[in-house]
């Protein structure tokens, strides 16, 4: 069902519609009501939010005390101060009668006569006997309209001291009027505005732009896309207004749950078409750096591929290997981060395709498997017992030997690709339940029906992928604009915004290197879209799963809710429910969240495509075997992620969600698939 807008500019929030902030200048309207009669001045420039400041007013801002009147100087007659002032009359004593109040229509005759006699006798007084002790209070709009009469002299100079005589000549009335600041300043109004209270009418504050972007709406706006929208607007409220107005409609459009920075990339285009558009993080972001030493440069700068490794280099990455294996027997990992870990050790600089390094570590939460597991620790060899020569019994046909059945040969558990040095566990192949049981109540249609499926073993990225992996794919690649499939590959901070720890930097040669904000890099990649998930698995030599392959890497074969069991989630496993995207942790981040088969992060911190097409209605005709997906127009995504609109039913490893592959947003990532056989 489709709700009224509340940024409709045909719909003043004087009708009941969302108004935010103001606070500190309703105190000062308060406390100078109170005061003996003066004229209130509210100026500022255009579109500052002046009428809508009346217009709350209008709505009983100061309560029953008062009896509001909305006045627009825009739209009276100002041919004379006679026409002025019964075209005044007239339109208060228009709106009183809607309010139920028995009042005469003014009469023009009298005005013409003798203006300022025919106001008060035949609007002020008889407004007098109706109020019932409260006050009258004209709203009065677009003031500087009549100021501009008196310039050209339509009107009498004096035309502001006698409206102001007559209205505060009334112990009961009280006047505000709005004022437009122009470039040359505050119109001249002497000596009306030397004897008036003036309030200057600024942009809206952080936290009054966060609640009109956030409050008024049943979507999902996280602070930090807030505070973006507050960067591109300043905080002024037309402009603020025009493109949550806008968001609105694109999210009533595709029932979007949550608005991304992606969105509001989308509609500022022609929202603000007439605004340069220039990015700075307002105070309270963060503030991030770039290291630029020649060095790190030269790291991320554009490398070209290598041809086939030679047999030389192959043999170093052998002897590292097994370097290695000796360090982690000895000593097991180091308590420092995946890239100090591994790629620091073995991993040479030059990226390729091919999947060289192998490491084994023994997983104790590995799912049951015909694979056996080796066995890092080298056991003694027994010594040779003698054995008996037997006697031989003469036989006229010899016997036959047996001939040795040669062992398995063991599954690694664990690689580590090259390209990109991201380690891979091996998720054997086996049988599951694929799905949601009909009875459960935190499943979606279509986790249904639970069916059983069965998968050929497999290899996953033991974590997302990070920030300085795909920029090391990007410097490869050379750029992100339509550069994958025709498609943006990912977008940096430079063009997304503050949810976002990649960056772009200009060469001089004209070439654009890619890299990761200082300190960043171990954070998971987002802003990516579907072609630039599926071909950054083809360029590090592997595949997205497929969601088959996903959720069996999450759940395991015992039917587990989450990656680590039943226990709901909680801060200590999983990154959800959150407000800011300064919650997002590192990819390595959380080994109490990991899945049966040792895979990070597969609940929460980042949404991850996968493979396949979306249907609610695929699980009824699912193949039982390896099944690849159907037909359709958008991508599956899997896991849920960090903002506050993913809650612990978001994260259960059945449940499914879908977005369009040329979506770029802020909180869906990826991990890549490699087959057991390649």
């Amino acid at each position: 069902m489709s709700h009224p807008n509340p940024y409709d500019f045909a719909h003043p929030v004087g009708d009941g519609r969302f108004f935010a902030g103001r606070k500190k200048l309703f105190a000062w309207i308060n406390d100078h009501l109170k005061e003996p009669a003066r004229p209130l001045i509210l100026y500022g420039p255009r579109r500052i939010g002046k009428t809508s400041i009346l217009k709350q007013i209008e709505a009983e801002q100061f309560g029953p005390a008062f009896l509001t009147v909305y006045i627009d100087f825009a739209e009276l007659a100002m041919d004379s101060l006679s026409v002025l002032l019964w075209e005044l009359a007239q339109t208060v004593v228009t709106y009183l009668r809607q309010l139920k109040l028995e009042l005469d229509d003014p009469r023009l005759p009298d005005f013409v006569a003798d203006p300022s006699r025919a106001f008060q006798e035949q609007c002020l007084r008889p407004i007098e006997s109706k109020l019932a002790g409260r006050q009258l209070l004209l709203l009065g709009d677009n003031l500087h309209k009549l100021s501009q009469r008196t310039e050209r002299g339509t009107l009498p100079e004096n035309s502001f001291t006698t409206l102001d005589q007559l209205i505060h000549s009334q112990p009961y009335a009280r006047c505000i009027f709005t004022l437009e600041l122009t470039n040359t300043g505050v119109p001249e109004l002497h000596p009306f505005l030397q004897d008036t209270h003036n309030y200057l009418i600024e942009s809206l504050t952080v936290e009054e732009a966060m609640a009109l972007i956030r409050e008024p709406v049943r979507y999902t706006v996280v602070k930090d896309v807030a505070q973006y929208i507050y960067t591109l607007t300043d905080g002024h409220p037309y402009d603020l207004q025009r493109i949550c107005h806008t968001l609105y409609e694109r999210q009533e459009e595709h029932s979007l749950q949550q608005i991304t920075i992606a969105d509001v990339v989308l509609v500022k285009s022609f929202v603000l078409k007439d605004k340069p558009f220039e990015f700075s993080p307002p105070d309270r972001l963060p503030s991030y750096t770039i290291a630029v030493t020649p060095s790190f440069r030269d790291t991320f700068r554009r490398r070209r591929r290598p041809r086939p490794t030679s047999w030389s280099r192959r043999g170093f990455v052998a002897l590292a290997t097994a370097v290695l294996l000796f360090l982690i027997t000895a000593f097991g990992f180091p308590n420092t981060t995946i890239g100090q870990q591994i790629r620091n050790l073995i991993m040479p600089a030059t990226a390729t395709p091919n999947i060289l390094a192998v490491v084994s570590v023994p997983t104790e939460t590995l799912a049951p498997t015909e694979v056996a597991a080796p066995t890092l620790i080298p056991t003694e060899t027994p010594a040779p017992t003698e054995t008996p020569t037997p006697t031989l019994t003469p036989t006229e046909t010899p016997m036959p030997t047996e001939t040795p059945t040669p062992s398995p040969t063991p599954i690694p558990t664990l690689l580590v690709r090259e390209p990109d040095n991201m380690p891979m566990v091996l998720v054997p192949g086996g049988t599951f339940m694929m799905g949601s049981a009909d009875d459960d109540v935190n499943a979606g249609d279509d986790e249904k029906p639970q069916h059983e499926v069965t998968l050929d073993s497999f290899y996953i990225d033991k974590y997302e992928v990070s920030v300085a992996q795909y920029a090391l794919f990007l410097n490869d690649l050379g750029a992100y604009e339509r550069a994958c499939n025709q498609a943006d590959c990912a977008w940096p901070r430079e063009r997304a915004g503050t949810a976002n720890y990649l960056s772009i930097q200009e060469n001089e040669d004209g070439t654009a290197t890619f890299m990761p904000f200082q300190d960043f890099g171990d954070y998971p990649i987002n802003y990516v879209t579907w072609y630039g998930a599926n071909n950054y698995c083809q360029w590090a030599g592997g595949r997205l799963p497929t969601e088959a392959e996903w959720e069996y890497a999450a759940r395991g074969t015992d039917g587990r809710p989450y990656p680590w069991g039943n226990r709901e989630p909680d801060a200590l496993r999983a990154v959800f429910n959150s407000d800011s995207f300064e919650n997002v942790k590192p990819v390595d981040a959380l080994p109490d969240g990991a899945s049966p088969f040792g895979a990070f992060a597969m609940a929460g911190n980042m949404w991850e495509w996968v493979a396949d097409w979306y249907d609610s209605a695929y699980y009824s005709v699912s193949p039982a075997n390896n099944p690849t997906g159907p037909e359709g127009d958008q991508r599956v995504t899997r896991g849920g992620g960090w903002p506050n609109n993913n809650l612990a039913d978001r994260l259960r490893s059945a449940n499914r969600s879908a977005s369009s592959p040329h979506t770029i947003s802020a909180i869906i990532g990826f991990r890549c698939a490699h087959p057991l056989s390649q």
